[in-house]
């Protein structure tokens, strides 16, 4: 039964207003629209135009003369060029949309299709993969993102999508999505085009990341492939709830009191000019809020300037708070500052004592388990005094304590410790999201090495805690038993501390004794000649 025209025109009639939608949608976030009509002037001529080399007209994909450009050169004429005065780096786009049309005469070369300014940066590029060259959108640190084989002579769609916030990015070519982590840097102020052997079309900038169905819109090519890869999870809202966190909790009419021997006050906002100090015990009134996070403050002697709210809460306490309590606070937050001598001191104190209590972890065993276990009462023979019998639970009795290894007591913190300098090193922005989001007892949302080995490590780490606090009620009973795992949490804590300055010096010393044996040949081969 075929369907009578008027119900033909009612679901147009209904479909139109959803159309019309998506355009508007996609129009406010058009940031630059470059038709490359033979020329490189911007559509509503937001720019002024960038620098051509060898650049000429060319047919585009609708076979209409002029109507897109041509970027080859005959040998010997150079490569062809386009410079435009236009910046997509993260700084200024921390999200963005490329859309454009390309055609490559030829497929066995190396070619620059659209850069930021080179391969570290945002673009597309030509990359040798499984026998061809592939249209792939860089991924800075993370290399290239492979997408489909390029094709002599036959026009393309690309759309790039890159996130910074969460390290994303996107390739869609034609109906295809590929996608992976990318990690970039910084880009110039320009954006080039070229060298490419081929012929481009339609280039448009979107300010924000564009949907499937917006990106089909611009193409009129159905995403069939791998659709479920496009969307991006979000990586990077928990940086913000910590931001949010952490910002400054001050309010006019709060009153502090310096912690420290001083206190710098500004002569104005971000000053360098230092306008009074107020001195340890001095109260100081927050008059008003400025600027965010800059206060205008006042001591009791009527002197007033400005502060950085973040300045005042490190050095300074609230009233009706203890001195003590926030020195110590203080101070273990910034434990983790190799450049402070004191917290080296720190360290070296924290490895004797762990140190000691290796070599007299069985004392220390045998001293609990007496405590723990002397009960004369429920032990019944002691009633008649004859010695009292020692509870156990025969059945742990193979298991603890443990003897071996020596270290058993702070192996939790020492694998803490080592998780932590390893993950720092290897990639320290995918460690700071698995501790603040993606750790869980189920791994989820895991698509890196470095998730898998952290998420290993958290587990071990939970087990080894879980044993110590077993093998503490086992040998001690529940209340020393008590007692023993407030001693092992102080110690692991102190273990977590020496194993990631321990490791961090023995990484320093290495990389200095590298750097010493590339001076040192370099200084044998210049005294040669």
């Amino acid at each position: 039964m075929k369907p009578s025209a008027s119900l033909i025109l009612l679901f147009v009639f209904l479909l139109t207003p959803c159309f019309s939608l998506l355009a508007e949608n996609t129009a406010d976030s058009l940031v630059l629209h470059f038709p490359l009509n033979g020329n490189f002037a911007e559509k509503n001529q937001k720019i002024l135009p960038g620098k051509v080399t060898m650049v000429k007209p060319a047919s585009d994909r609708w076979g209409v003369e002029g109507g897109a450009i041509f970027l080859g050169g005959n040998a010997g004429e150079g490569a062809a060029s386009v410079s435009l005065p236009v910046n997509i780096s993260p700084g200024k786009y921390p999200e963005i949309t490329l859309c454009f049309w390309i055609k490559a005469n030829e497929t066995y070369k190396s070619m620059t299709a659209l850069s930021g300014g080179n391969a570290r940066l945002r673009g597309l590029f030509t990359d040798y993969s499984n026998g061809a060259n592939r249209w792939s959108a860089s991924a800075g640190k993370d290399g290239y993102i492979g997408g489909s084989p390029v094709l002599k002579d036959q026009w393309t769609f690309i759309a790039l999508v890159y996130d910074a916030d969460d390290e994303q990015a996107r390739l869609i070519v034609n109906n295809e999505v590929f996608a992976g982590r990318a990690r970039l840097q910084q880009g110039s102020d320009e954006l080039l085009l070229g060298p490419l052997n081929g012929s481009m079309d339609e280039l448009m900038i979107f300010g924000n990341i564009l949907s499937l169905k917006e990106i089909e819109a611009i193409s009129g090519i159905p995403v069939t492939l791998n659709a479920g890869d496009y969307p991006i999870t979000d990586r990077s809202s928990y940086r913000k709830q910590m931001a949010e966190k952490h910002r400054s909790k001050v309010r006019p009419g709060d009153r502090y009191i310096v912690g420290y021997e001083e206190l710098i006050i500004r002569d104005s906002i971000n000053s360098p000019n230092t306008l009074y100090v107020f001195s340890e015990g001095d109260t100081v009134s927050v008059i008003s809020l400025v600027d965010k996070e800059w206060l205008i403050v006042q001591n009791q002697e009527q002197k007033k300037g400005y502060i950085h709210a973040g300045t005042l809460e490190s050095n300074s306490y609230k009233t009706g708070n203890n001195k003590l309590l926030f020195r110590f606070l203080n101070w273990l937050s910034q434990i983790f500052r190799f450049h402070k001598l004191s917290n080296w001191l720190l360290v070296a104190v924290f490895t004797v004592i762990l140190i000691l209590v290796i070599r007299s972890h069985n004392e220390l065993n045998n001293w609990f388990s007496l405590k723990g276990n002397h009960d004369p009462v429920s032990d019944g023979d002691s009633k008649n005094g004859s010695p009292a019998q020692r509870r156990r639970i025969r059945k742990f009795d193979r298991f603890f304590p443990v003897l071996r290894p020596k270290y058993w007591m702070i192996s939790p913190g020492l694998v803490f410790g080592l998780l932590l300098i390893v993950g720092g090193i290897w990639d320290g922005k995918e460690m700071e999201w698995f501790f603040n989001e993606g750790a869980s007892l189920i791994p989820a949302g895991y698509s890196l090495p470095i998730h898998w080995v952290l998420w290993t490590g958290s587990a071990a780490v939970l087990l080894l805690v879980a044993a110590l606090g077993i093998e503490s009620f086992i040998i001690a009973g529940p209340w020393s038993g008590l007692l023993r795992i407030a001693m092992l949490t102080v110690l692991n804590l102190m273990a977590v501390v020496v194993a990631f300055y321990l490791s961090a010096g023995f990484i320093l010393v290495i990389f200095g004794f590298i750097l010493f044996l590339i001076a040192a040949f370099a200084l044998i081969g210049r005294r040669r000649y």
